[in-house]
């Protein structure tokens, strides 16, 4: 546990650096003062989160995935398969084409239906399947002296300034902001789907430097690529959800988990008489309606037992259909939970997305006034308030 925290969050006590929120206990003796700390830390999906690669949307982004042939015929009806051993397909054609493909090799998908890609190639798509872990290659780690993220981001660059789709995703300008100091870069983790080495991740952020997107950059090693073997502890290979082998919300949920767990190691301030008790503030921008119910569940479990002295935010930056149905199912549009309550409260949205400067008090909740969720400024995060 303290060696995991150790890799990821700086903090500074009595004016040296040390690599990790944990060693504060290493340093915290029988006889030795104690050290205080308040965490902010803002974790960010990438795909759909900080770069828009939805079609409703008019997303730029449109990374490629592989399809393989289906050459095995199982039944009459099913006709000999003729098009191209290997097709490549952007997410947004693969999204539309997904439900009709094959479930595997020598297993059937839709009969009869075809589809025309954005390349202008047709298909049929129940002669196409999705292999592991090939067909997500452009998603992985790339070999030397290639980078599969930044190709992704400069061919969506272009594309956005030739045509004006949208490059960026709802959460980049609160993303942005948070880059605009090194306190506020260093309160930035990034869980995602993807699989690229700290190399592809370092060029992408510099690129991100030299073109003016940011001021900062957020650190490598709090970049966590929830398909690296690292992450194979939470459930493996072969997991559920349909087409998703390694089950990216069992994955994102548990490591956010210990997140929360590692957090509890972490004393915080006592709060002056008549104060609101003082918390580690722990907020996660995702657009999937898996993993935020994911997400949500093991927070639940986490905060509501005080197993941590964590304010949880989920902050869903997913589509107005996916947040509709959220709310229904009792999933507010931004879901708060502090330590020792069962019920997520409702806060807006706009107060992260669409932030101007590092605001304090920018999101109430709208259904308990009396609990409000600060934003507090960028300065200072990841560093001790105080001791004793």
């Amino acid at each position: 546990m303290m060696s995991r925290l150790k890799r990821l969050f700086g903090l500074r006590l009595f004016g040296l650096q040390l690599f990790g929120v944990l060693t504060l206990l290493t340093l915290t003796l029988a006889f030795a003062p104690k050290a205080y700390s308040q965490i902010t830390i803002n974790i960010f999906d990438f795909d759909g989160t900080l770069v828009e690669d939805r079609q409703s949307r008019d997303g730029a982004f449109n990374p490629n995935f592989i399809l393989f042939r289906n050459n095995t015929r199982l039944n009459l009806l099913q006709e000999v398969a003729v098009g191209p051993e290997v097709v490549e397909v952007g997410q947004q054609d693969l999204e539309k084409i997904k439900p009709y493909l094959a479930a595997g090799e020598g297993r059937p998908g839709a009969i009869g239906r075809t589809a025309k890609l954005e390349s202008g190639l047709q298909i049929k798509p129940g002669e196409y399947f999705l292999r592991n872990p090939d067909s997500f290659k452009f998603f992985r780690e790339a070999p030397a002296g290639e980078n599969y993220l930044l190709q992704q981001f400069q061919a969506a660059e272009h594309l956005a300034r030739e045509s004006g789709q949208k490059l960026f995703g709802p959460a980049w300008a609160y993303f942005v902001e948070l880059c605009k100091t090194p306190e506020g870069a260093r309160t930035i983790a990034i869980s995602t789907a993807r699989g690229h080495s700290e190399r592809e991740w370092a060029e992408f952020f510099d690129h991100l430097v030299k073109e003016g997107y940011i001021e900062h950059k957020p650190a490598t090693r709090r970049i966590f690529n929830m398909t690296r073997p690292e992450f194979d502890r939470f459930n493996g290979m072969g997991g559920a959800l349909g087409g998703d082998p390694w089950n990216i919300p069992e994955r994102k949920s548990g490591h956010f988990g210990e997140i929360l767990l590692d957090l509890r190691n972490v004393p915080v301030p006592e709060a002056r008489p008549g104060e609101a008790r003082i918390l580690h503030d722990v907020r996660f921008f995702e657009n999937s309606p898996e993993n935020l119910e994911a997400l949500q569940r093991v927070s639940r479990r986490i905060i509501f037992a005080d197993a941590s002295p964590t304010r949880v935010t989920l902050i869903n930056v997913g589509l107005t259909t996916d947040v509709r149905e959220a709310r229904e199912r009792g999933r507010p549009e931004v879901a708060v939970l502090e330590p020792g309550s069962a019920v997520f409260t409702s806060g807006r949205r706009e107060s992260f997305l669409l932030p101007s400067k590092p605001q304090t008090n920018a999101m109430v909740s709208s259904d308990a006034p009396s609990a409000p969720v600060t934003v507090r400024s960028c300065e200072g995060l990841f560093t001790i308030q105080g001791v004793k």
